[in-house]
């Protein structure tokens, strides 16, 4: 059985069973709103940073407006962490954060450090 949310198996077990059991999805926030923190990480940081500092960072500006969602286990770690790189991923896509020279360090670039966001 995949590993979820205790939650998650009461609804999967009530579903199975037949039953339906609808409750609110839990509160997370999403990819897009760790794109400001991540770009203001890196400009504290000097303009580049291994992903484990910024990911720090971000935890610490950030942790008071996780939810339930953002705890859940995904592939081994925390959701709001994929959603993370999801959010730096949209940022190298638009040209505002580049990889650095070795694994793991992500730059800001001209365009990030003149972005309205920081």
């Amino acid at each position: 059985m995949m590993a979820t949310a205790p939650d998650q198996r009461e609804r999967l077990k009530a579903l199975v069973e037949g039953e339906r059991c609808w409750g609110p999805a839990p509160r997370r926030v999403s990819a897009r709103p760790l794109q400001e923190p991540i770009l203001r990480a890196l400009a504290a940081a000097g303009g580049s940073a291994r992903r484990a500092e910024v990911m720090s960072t971000v935890e610490d500006e950030m942790v008071a407006m996780f939810g339930a969602g953002d705890r859940e286990d995904v592939g081994g770690r925390p959701r709001w962490q994929a959603d993370l790189d999801v959010a730096r991923r949209r940022l190298f896509e638009h040209g505002l954060v580049e990889r650095g020279e070795r694994e793991g360090v992500w730059v800001l670039t001209e365009a990030g450090r003149s972005s309205t966001f920081i």
